[in-house]
């Protein structure tokens, strides 16, 4: 879906035709007619677009803030933007989130990470600590390796352009772990009908292990809400409101598409009791699990500090997660929805950073 808007400010013309989530390309037109191509839209809207960007404080040499992103200024100890791509490391999360809390509290349940540069891999998210049962995980707890005395759960990293990614990263910190029952694989949903932020399909039978797929991530329609597993697993479901799932063996979800037809080698169908019988009774359960989160945001940059553009795009895309709402095409930085509408209006998570030390 492509969503064309023309910014005027003093003389610059930007025509962009673009995926607001995906952030595909933008051509900045001077008065003279030539050309720049901006790397991230964002930028370019919010740079000129004065009456969204928001105020910042200086703590010292290597912090500045605003309300809800922490810009901290690295070197290359953190990570080399200068490397070429497939040479570039992952930033070391433990460290970053040691110098964030130089800063800032232990308030937190997650950490978002966000940079400037490209790193390989764009997106994942880095478990912290797990003590929750029955979903498939062990019980650790890492969070002092991260200067948390054992609040924080988990940190979502995210690249410079992965605002559609923030929700599913989120995510992983409960799913998809199911491996051993053929549900899931690698954290994602594997030949199963569940229509999930992490992934799976959907089918319906045609005849004996005759299926025709009907949806896959990205085909739509999809209203970017937790799956009701992925809501149990999070603790913001009763075992009773999770339906069956059906596994369709020998059918890989990465190369199927919308309308295919597929003859699976096997048929196996799953309750919510079959589960719970193999990994446990999810403890905490729905009535005592938490439901109200608090996530800080960090932008690193190397050697520099973040532009007043890029610190408001980032602020208003964690304050559009932290909000209410759903998708939201017009919305200045992302089009993706708010973590309570996620979650169906049963969880919150407050992205404001609150006062520094």
């Amino acid at each position: 879906v492509y969503k064309r808007q023309v910014y005027t400010r003093s003389g610059v013309v930007i025509d962009a035709p673009w995926d607001w989530g995906m952030g595909l390309w933008l051509e900045l037109h001077n008065t003279n007619g030539n050309v720049k191509k901006w790397d991230w839209p964002v930028m370019g809207i919010i740079a000129l677009d004065r009456k969204h960007q928001v105020p910042l404080t200086k703590l010292d040499s290597k912090m500045r803030h605003t309300t809800r992103v922490a810009n901290l200024k690295v070197g290359t100890d953190v990570y080399d933007p200068k490397l070429k791509y497939s040479d570039r490391r992952r930033p070391n999360l433990a460290k970053v989130a040691r110098r964030f809390y130089q800063y800032f509290p232990d308030r937190y349940d997650f950490l978002t990470v966000w940079n400037m540069e490209d790193v390989p891999p764009g997106f994942y998210h880095q478990p912290v600590q797990n003590g929750v049962k029955g979903i498939g995980l062990g019980r650790y707890d890492a969070s002092g390796a991260y200067g948390s005395r054992g609040r924080l759960k988990g940190i979502n990293f995210l690249g410079r352009s992965g605002e559609y990614a923030l929700l599913h990263e989120t995510v992983h910190q409960w799913a998809a772990f199911l491996d051993k029952m053929g549900l899931s694989r690698g954290g994602h949903w594997w030949a199963v009908n569940i229509r999930g932020i992490l992934y799976g399909i959907d089918f319906k039978k045609l005849g004996y292990r005759k299926y025709k797929i009907t949806w896959t991530p990205g085909s739509g329609p999809h209203d970017d809400r937790l799956s009701w597993m992925e809501m149990y697993l999070a603790g913001l479901a009763m075992k009773r409101e999770v339906p069956k799932v059906t596994r369709l063996g020998g059918v890989d979800p990465r190369y199927v598409r919308k309308g295919q037809i597929v003859r699976p080698t096997s048929v196996v169908t799953r309750s919510i009791d079959q589960i719970v019988a193999r990994f446990g009774k999810r403890e905490p359960d729905y009535g005592k699990s938490r439901k109200h989160f608090r996530m800080g945001t960090v932008l690193l940059t190397v050697g520099r500090f973040a532009t007043s553009a890029e610190m408001t795009a980032h602020h208003l895309t964690m304050a559009k997660f932290g909000g209410s709402g759903g998708n939201d095409w017009d919305h200045p930085t992302t089009s993706y929805p708010s973590w309570k509408y996620a979650t169906r209006g049963r969880s919150t998570m407050k992205t404001n950073l609150g006062a520094p030390k």
